[in-house]
C-alpha cells in the first residue's frame, strides 16, 4: 500500500543537471504544494482568444452555458501536462485523458486572434512556495509566474511546411522578469527587450527594495528610455544562459564566461538563476501530480472482474496516477474503508452497497494452511522459544494486512483456531492455549508467505443481502460517482480535474460530493480541485458550508472552510472569445457580486 503523499520523482537527465545548479542554494528545498497554484492565464487556446485571468484555489468551481468555454480551462491544463511530458506543441489526444479529449492538433486548438501573441499560458505561484524568493524580493508577498507561448512559422524544411517557435518567460506580478525564446525542440537564447518598459518597472523595483538601485535611474534620454536602467539589466540577463529541452522545462543558469560585473549584480544573477530552477520544478511537480476525471467515467461490463493478476498486467503501479478507481479500491484498504463508510453515511441517501476485496484459494490449498499454522504454531507458542518475539512481531505485521476484513480468510483462521485448541487439550505442555487473534495472525502470516494457487477480487456486497452485484447492478449514477470519492479519498496533495461530476447522480449525492471534495482541499489532504460543472446543489452546498464555518454552527466532523479556499468563476461566450468571470463569495457564504443574468434562474421561471 502506497504511503499518503509520498511520489516518486522523475530523474532524468535534465533533472539531474538542474539538481547539480540546485547545490548553488542553502539548505533542502521544501517540499512542493499544490496550493501554490494561484493563478492560470490563457490566451488563443480553444474557446479563449484574448488573455483569460482565472484564479485558482484549492476549490474552484466553472459554471457557464453549454459550448460557452468551461471546459477549455481544464483541457489547457491538459494540454500543458502533455508538452511538459512529451515536449511537443502539436498535440492530439493527450495522455493524462486516456483518450477521452480529442483537441485534433494545431489547427483545431489554436484560436488565432488579430494583433494576437499566439497561444500563450501562463501558471501563477504564491512567492513563499520559492526557497529562494525571499532573496530576489526581499518578501514573499508577489506571485510568480512561468509564461509558455507557442506561433507557427513557415518552415519550407519542414515535412509539415511550419515549425514551432515557444517563447518562455518568468515572471513577479504578471511583469517580465526573464525571458527565452527559440524553436520547441531545439536551443533557445535569452530574448529580451531592454526598452520594453515592464521589464524595466520589474527590474527597478526589485533593485530599490534591494537598495541597489544606480543613481541616475529614472532619467530618461532623447528615446524616452532609462540607459542606465538598460544597462544594468544587460549585466544580469547578459550573464546567464538557458538549458533544457522541452518546451516547458527551459530554465536559467549562470555562465561560465559571464561579463565581470558588481559583486552585488553578480550576486543578484545568481539568485535569479536560483529561482528559475525553482520554477521549472515547481512546474514539473505540477504537472506530475495531475489526474483528470472526463465528464464518462468507466463503466464496466457486467463481465468484469476486478482481479490480482489483472491488476498486475494493467502496467499501472499500485498507487500510480494511472491506476483506475477500481484498481485503487482493489490495493488500499484504507481508500476502501473511507469510501464503505461513505456509502453507508451518506445523509438519506444510504446506498446499501459495500466494496471488498476477498481471496479465493484452491480447495486443496486450505488444509495445507491449516496443517503450516499448526506446524508454525507449535514453536511460537512456547514462551520460552528464543525467536518468539520476532515471530510474534511478524505476526503483528501480517495482521495489519489487507485481508484481515477477507471472509475467507476469517473461515481459514477459525478452522486452524479449533484446530490449535484441540491440539492443546491433547498436548497442553507443547501447545499453550490459543486465542482467536493469534489464529487470524498466524493465518494471515501463511496465506501471505506460502506458494499456492489463489485468486483476489475486488467484490460489491449488497448490505441488506449478502450478495455479490455486478458494477452494472449499482447503477449508472454511482458507478459514475465512485471513481470522484475513491481520487478524493486517495490523492494526497494532487491537483484533480474534473468534468461535470454530478452527471447521473441524485441531486442529494451532488451536494454530499461538495463535503467529501472540502475535506480532501482544505482538509490534510491539500489537493486542488477544479471542477467544471452545471451542478448548482454542489454550490450551495459549499456555500452552506461557510456560513456555518463563519457564523460557529458548523456539524461536528467537518472540515471549517472559508471563502478564500473557493473561485467561482462564470464563462460566457463573447464576440472575441470566451470571458471568465469571477464571482467573489462573502464570509456570510454569499455571492459578493450579482450573479451575471441570475443564479440559476430557469427555476424562478418555471415556477413564477
Amino acid at each position: 500500500m502506497p504511503f499518503p503523499g509520498k511520489h516518486p520523482y522523475k530523474l532524468d537527465g535534465m533533472a539531474l543537471e538542474r539538481m547539480v545548479h540546485r547545490s548553488l542554494a542553502e539548505g533542502k528545498p521544501k517540499a512542493f504544494s499544490v496550493h501554490s497554484f494561484r493563478a492560470l492565464r490563457v490566451s488563443e487556446f480553444k474557446a479563449f482568444g484574448s488573455p483569460q485571468n482565472i484564479p485558482i484555489r484549492p476549490i474552484t468551481i466553472i459554471f457557464g452555458p453549454n459550448s460557452a468555454g468551461k471546459s477549455s480551462v481544464l483541457h489547457s491544463l491538459v494540454y500543458l501536462h502533455e508538452v511538459e511530458k512529451t515536449g511537443e506543441v502539436d498535440v492530439r489526444k493527450p495522455s493524462l485523458s486516456k483518450g477521452m479529449i480529442d483537441l485534433g492538433g494545431w489547427a483545431q486548438f489554436h484560436h488565432p486572434v488579430e494583433d494576437g501573441d499566439g497561444m500563450a499560458f501562463e501558471l501563477g505561484f504564491q512567492g513563499s512556495s520559492f526557497p529562494s524568493s525571499k532573496d530576489l524580493c526581499d518578501c514573499c508577498d508577489e506571485d510568480l509566474g512561468y509564461y509558455f507561448s507557442v506561433v507557427s512559422l513557415p518552415d519550407e524544411y519542414s515535412d509539415t511546411g511550419s515549425t514551432f517557435y515557444c517563447h518562455g518567460m518568468m515572471t513577479v506580478d504578471g511583469r517580465p522578469l526573464l525571458s527565452a525564446a527559440g524553436h520547441h525542440d531545439d536551443e533557445w537564447d535569452p530574448d529580451f527587450d531592454l526598452s520594453d518598459k515592464d521589464l524595466q518597472a520589474t527590474w527597478a523595483d526589485l533593485l530599490k527594495r534591494k537598495k541597489m538601485l544606480p543613481r541616475r535611474v529614472g532619467q530618461l534620454d532623447e528615446f524616452g528610455d532609462d540607459p542606465v536602467l538598460e544597462k544594468v539589466v544587460e549585466a544580469i540577463n547578459g550573464g546567464l544562459e538557458w538549458g533544457g529541452t522541452g518546451p516547458m522545462d527551459r530554465w536559467a543558469a549562470t555562465r561560465g564566461n559571464a561579463p565581470k560585473c558588481a559583486p552585488t549584480i553578480s550576486s543578484l544573477r545568481q539568485t535569479v538563476a536560483k529561482v528559475s530552477t525553482e520554477m521549472v520544478e515547481a512546474v514539473e511537480s505540477l504537472m506530475t501530480r495531475m489526474s483528470y476525471h472526463g465528464p464518462f467515467r468507466e463503466y464496466r461490463s457486467r463481465e468484469s472482474l476486478i482481479v490480482e493478476p489483472a491488476m498486475r498486467q494493467s502496467g499501472s503501479t499500485p498507487g500510480s496516477r494511472s491506476e483506475d478507481a477500481w484498481e485503487t479500491l482493489f490495493h488500499r484498504y484504507d481508500v476502501r474503508a473511507q469510501v464503505n463508510a461513505w456509502m453507508k453515511t451518506c445523509g438519506t441517501l444510504e446506498t446499501g452497497y459495500e466494496v471488498i476485496r476477498r481471496r479465493f484459494v484452491d480447495a486443496e490449498s486450505i488444509f495445507d494452511i491449516v496443517l503450516k499454522v499448526v506446524q508454525e504454531g507449535a514453536g511460537i507458542l512456547e514462551s520460552d522459544d528464543r525467536g518468539y518475539q520476532g515471530t510474534r512481531y511478524r505476526l503483528e505485521i501480517a495482521a495489519q494486512s489487507q485481508l484481515a476484513e477477507d471472509p475467507g480468510i476469517i473461515e481459514a483462521a477459525r478452522k486452524a483456531f479449533l484446530l490449535l485448541e484441540s491440539l492443546h487439550v491433547l498436548a497442553p505442555s507443547k501447545i499453550k492455549e490459543p486465542t482467536q487473534e493469534l489464529a487470524l495472525q498466524l493465518t494471515l502470516h501463511m496465506v501471505d508467505t506460502m506458494p499456492f494457487k489463489r485468486l483476489d477480487q475486488l467484490l460489491l456486497i449488497e448490505r441488506r443481502t449478502g450478495k455479490e452485484v455486478s458494477l452494472r447492478d449499482i447503477g449508472v449514477g454511482l458507478s459514475q460517482l465512485l471513481p470522484l470519492i475513491v481520487s478524493a479519498f486517495a490523492a494526497w496533495n494532487e491537483l484533480i480535474l474534473v468534468e461535470q461530476p454530478e452527471l447521473h447522480v441524485h441531486p442529494a449525492l451532488q451536494a454530499e460530493l461538495a463535503d467529501v471534495v472540502i475535506r480532501s482541499a482544505v482538509g490534510e489532504q491539500k489537493n486542488t480541485f477544479i471542477l467544471e460543472t452545471h451542478s448548482e446543489h454542489l454550490l450551495l452546498r459549499i456555500l452552506r458550508r461557510i456560513r456555518e464555518t463563519t457564523s460557529g454552527s458548523l456539524p461536528d466532523g467537518l472540515v471549517p472552510i472559508r471563502p478564500e479556499d473557493v473561485s467561482v468563476l462564470f464563462v460566457e461566450k463573447a464576440e472575441g472569445g470566451a470571458v471568465v468571470t469571477p464571482i467573489p463569495i462573502t464570509h456570510d457564504g454569499d455571492f459578493a457580486v450579482p450573479w451575471p443574468h441570475g443564479f440559476f434562474p430557469e427555476r424562478a421561471q418555471e415556477l413564477f
